[in-house]
């Protein structure tokens, strides 16, 4: 059970407070936890935010299946989103820290992300970090232990007559740095993207990407069954080239694909992923998707090819009569999955 409140104390300010309490379920060792939130925001410069909020979880008794590390767990943070007046500039600043048993380090996350944005230019730039030791018990969090970087600028055209509606050059760039291994760089992404839009909304993408990968641990890209892993500290160096095209959504006929090649860690890689179909207003719309992976690598390292098939269709019999189905084949699972839903 538990209690929410949320709201506007006035045009500026804004208050949110969450408390539930799970029971106990010593057969299943679920401990009996209070988990809570605090969360107040007031508006500054503007459209602009400021934040600060607290989580909290919490056990409720010493349970012997529990370890004390996990008896609790609070984060506790600062926000600040920005907004200009025109809405050129927007961004998200954060930094929080968590709190739990035999904390005596950092334990902070910390984002800093400005992007100006106009007609014809958009510039971002972002960096995140997050302690190999930072919790969020009632959050979620991708990775840990990591320095993430990335760079981005965009420069828009507008032809003034012609069948081409728009198109754009994109530079962006990302890296990331383990905190386990003295912040070594253990990838490093740069993409180079041409885009092309039609005045009726079809669009072409040409995109050139350079890779660098460090395994500080030792993978088989190819996912083959006693395959020979690539070793431990090893790095690559590899070029992808890729081109994707979009019919419009609002088009009957639905087609996108997106066809790319290039090196892959120490051999290469084709890949070719898309989706065609057709929608049968108002009745039916059928869809066909597919992603095939050939990878090659020199021997003694295994080479495969991995297919993923999935065709759907959704039929509406009437405005209250639905039925979707989803089937799923993977050659690499060897797997038949199917999905049917009758609403």
């Amino acid at each position: 059970g538990g209690v929410r409140l949320s709201g506007k104390l006035d045009e500026n300010w804004r208050l949110g407070f969450l408390n539930i309490q799970n029971r106990e379920d010593l057969n299943n060792e679920i401990a009996s936890n209070n988990n809570s939130m605090f969360a107040i925001q007031r508006k500054v410069f503007g459209e602009s935010q400021v934040g600060f909020f607290m989580v909290n979880k919490q056990a409720f008794k010493d349970y012997d299946f529990l370890n004390e590390n996990d008896s609790y767990n609070r984060v506790i943070g600062l926000d600040y989103n920005l907004a200009s007046s025109n809405n050129r500039w927007t961004g998200k600043f954060y930094t929080h820290k968590s709190f739990q048993p035999n904390d005596n380090k950092g334990n902070l996350s910390s984002f800093a992300r400005i992007l100006y944005n106009t007609r014809i230019w958009r510039i971002l730039s972002a960096t995140v970090y997050v302690d190999e030791d930072f919790r969020s018990d009632l959050g979620f969090i991708r990775r840990t232990g990591i320095i993430k970087t990335g760079n981005s600028i965009t420069r828009n055209f507008y032809p003034k007559s012609g069948k081409i509606n728009s198109h754009s050059f994109q530079f962006r760039h990302l890296s990331w740095f383990q905190q386990n291994l003295n912040y070594l760089k253990t990838d490093e992404s740069s993409y180079f993207n041409y885009t092309i839009r039609t005045n009726n909304q079809n669009q072409l993408e040409f995109e050139f990407n350079r890779k660098y990968v460090f395994l500080f641990k030792s993978f088989d890209p190819s996912r083959s069954p006693d395959a020979i892993a690539l070793p431990v500290n090893s790095d690559y160096r590899y070029n992808e080239w890729s081109l994707n095209y979009r019919l419009n959504y609002a088009n009957p006929f639905i087609f996108s694909f997106e066809n790319m090649y290039g090196g892959f860690f120490n051999g290469t890689k084709f890949s070719s992923t898309g989706s065609i179909g057709y929608r049968f207003q108002p009745k039916l719309i059928f869809t066909l998707q597919w992603d095939y992976n050939k990878i090659k690598l020199p021997k003694p390292y295994s080479s495969n090819d991995i297919i993923l098939v999935r065709p759907k269709f959704d039929i509406t019999f009437s405005k209250k009569i639905f039925w979707s189905t989803l089937i799923q084949y993977s050659n690499l699972t060897k797997n038949l999955g199917i999905n049917s839903r009758l609403q």
